[in-house]
């Protein structure tokens, strides 16, 4: 293992940290075609890094046959110690950002669902973070409104980015799903619920009709 910054050669590359973090979140052995396929590089690449790896014992592998298996070394200090934390906290991004949205509108709201580049590629860091707000009824707009103004303040001082809120009562969401409106569509397939009833027990909840 390399003692003097390691962390320049092993996150160096975006390949190697796509690599990284897909080991981390996998329990079992895989061949090196496996884990190309996966983190979507080439076999070549993901040879040339996983040996890498190698030389920093952070993973460690064995041959069957004609292949070889590789998985991380859970007992190597750098991965363990180090690389597994800074994994952890950014997965917890996303939660942290939940929290954030939730604290001031959970009050007034049914669901909020994610939805948009957040959930496509990340995020680039300079765009904005998308949601679609259900309210239980108009009366709660104005209450919703100002919740959001302080809840864009915290959000962009804490992660960088601004927010940007669709809001529905809840007849509007049905009467657009009732219209296959493309948009609602959109995000009752592909939307992230981080709050409240997922969106199509929202609209199939009561008797309602359009």
């Amino acid at each position: 293992m390399q003692f003097l910054e390691p962390l320049d050669s092993i996150l160096g590359q975006r390949s190697k940290v796509k690599i990284l973090r897909f080991l981390f979140d996998q329990p079992i052995e895989l061949t090196g075609r496996e884990i190309s396929r996966k983190v979507g590089l080439s076999h070549l690449k993901t040879h040339q890094v996983l040996r890498e790896f190698s030389q920093h014992g952070l993973t460690i592998s064995k041959t069957i046959g004609k292949a070889i298996l590789y998985k991380l070394n859970e007992d190597n200090m750098l991965g363990r110690d180090i690389l597994k934390a800074l994994f952890r906290a950014e997965k917890e991004l996303v939660l942290k950002l939940t929290g954030l949205l939730t604290n001031r509108l959970r009050v007034f709201v049914e669901s909020i669902v994610l939805y948009g580049d957040i959930l496509q590629n990340g995020n680039g860091s300079n765009s904005d973070i998308e949601f679609l707000l259900i309210i239980r009824d108009d009366m709660n707009l104005k209450a919703v409104e100002q919740g959001l103004e302080y809840t864009q303040e915290e959000v962009k001082r804490t992660f960088g980015n601004s927010i940007m809120a669709k809001i529905w009562s809840i007849s509007e969401l049905r009467e657009r799903y009732a219209q296959e409106d493309e948009f609602a569509m959109a995000i009752l397939n592909s939307g992230k619920l981080i709050y409240g009833k997922e969106l199509i027990d929202v609209i199939r909840s009561g008797h309602w009709s359009i």
